[in-house]
Order: C-alpha cells, then structure tokens, then sequence
C-alpha cells in the first residue's frame, strides 16, 4: 500500500489519490515517517518503479486519458450552450442555405494543411449529398497560425462577401494550393478568380469583416478550442462536437443528420 502511495507521488498524481479519506490518512503517516524509515520507502519506491516500468506507463496513460475525457466533456458542454452562436450565420463564410435544418459548423486557418484537406473532401462530399438542399455549411476563419493567417482569413471573408460565384473559384484555388498562403499570393489568386483586388484588400480592413472574425475568436475562446480544424454538427438534437476518421465517415454522418432532420 505504502509503496502504491510512494509511486503516486513519484508520479505527481498524490493529489488524485489523497481524494478518498483512506489516502489522505496515509499520506498523513508518510509524512510523519523518520529520516532512516523515508530512505528505506524512497529506496523501496525506486525499486518498484524499476522492476514494473509497466505499471508507470499504464498509470501515466490512465490519468491523461482521464485528463483528456474531462477536458472533451467541458468543450461539449460550452458547444451545446452556446448553440445559437455557433449557427449564427452572419459571422460565417455560409455555403449552401444559411437556415438550413443542419449546420456543420467549421473553424479553420487557411494555413491548416488538414483544414484543406478536409475542405476539399467535404466539396467533394457535398456536391452528390442527397437532400443537401437541407444542409448549410458555415466556415468560421480562426487565423491560429500567425500574421499571414490572419491577412488571408480576412481576405477570405471580405471576398466571400463581394461575389459568391468568384468566392466559390478563389475558395477551390486557396484549398488547392500547396503553399504557404500570404498576402501576396492570395490577392493573386483573387485576381484569377476575377476580383478587383484593390477594393477586396479596402474591404478587409472593414469593420464588418474584422467584426466576424473577433466574433470568431471570442467564440472558440468561449468553448474552450484549441486546434483547426474543429467541426461541430448543428441540428434539432442541439449541438455537438464531431470527430469523424475519413471521408466515408463524414458522409455517413451528414446523411444520416439530414434524414433525420
């Protein structure tokens, strides 16, 4: 018992264990223990971490697992209060119907080599989606990765808004690309999907657009995210944080919400 004790402090989780009454007396009687008796247990502790390097490893992973549940029920708890926000389609880059039955909400970085990916495969997705009339798709830009980042997003956000044919061409070109993505080159993308990229980089600097994506970054703050992508299905079952592994398994998914919408 007293060596388990040991190990638990070893590991810095004594604060875990001292939770029950019956650990937290022991730890008492630990602390009261004589120089000679605390060398022996420290010497005792040292050879059970070296015979049952096994038990270390198991503990450590049970405690981050445990972490990690936590942490993932505190996120999905702020997702489904903060469901209206999260459907708000005036502070999103909206594909498809902005009231539609089922929103997949995305927070992204135009720079987030998986966000790209799973953009274009959600594209390819959507386009042969049966009734994908009842699906509107609403792309947060939460620039996470730097200054270039953020230029872009609100590149990408100010164009959204200017011609929603030319965005869908400049979208494609973003996601496409297999560069860094910065100012520069984005205007010229913007300038092959047909833009006057004067008036699209004066409009990046408006109000509305620097709104959307501070309404953005409160919001991911608010919930509690911490990577791109981040993808949230929105339905009349309230909100809830998806974590899909392929493409075959995103379509299953938004099938299977649209039926039951």
């Amino acid at each position: 018992m007293l060596k388990t004790l040991g190990l638990f402090a070893m590991l810095g989780t004594a604060a875990m264990a001292a939770k029950t009454t019956e650990d937290a007396k022991a730890g008492t009687a630990i602390a009261g223990l004589a120089a000679g008796q605390k060398e022996e247990l420290n010497k005792a502790i040292g050879e059970y971490i070296k015979n049952n390097p096994k038990v270390v490893v198991e503990s450590l992973q049970a405690f981050t697992e445990q972490q990690q549940k936590e942490a993932l029920k505190k996120v999905q708890d702020s997702i489904t209060s903060s469901k209206d926000q999260l459907s708000d389609s005036k502070n999103a880059i909206v594909m498809g119907k902005a009231d539609a039955a089922v929103k997949l909400v995305l927070f992204v970085d135009p720079n987030c080599p998986h966000c790209r990916l799973f953009e274009l495969a959600l594209g390819d997705i959507e386009k042969e989606l049966p009734g994908k009339d009842k699906l509107g798709i609403l792309v947060r830009q939460w620039p996470i990765l730097g200054q270039n980042s953020e230029i872009v997003s609100a590149g990408l956000v100010a164009a959204s808004t200017q011609d929603p044919a030319k965005f869908t061409v400049l979208s494609e070109k973003v996601l496409k690309s297999e560069k860094s993505m910065d100012n520069a080159l984005f205007m010229s993308l913007a300038k092959e999907a047909g833009y006057d990229v004067t008036k699209l980089e004066a409009a990046t600097k408006s109000e509305a657009v620097q709104n959307q994506l501070k309404n953005t970054k409160e919001l991911a703050g608010k919930i509690g995210l911490e990577a791109t992508p981040t993808v949230i299905l929105s339905d009349k079952n309230g909100a809830r944080l998806v974590q899909v592994g392929d493409k075959e398994g995103l379509k299953k998914l938004l099938v299977d919400a649209i039926k039951a919408s």
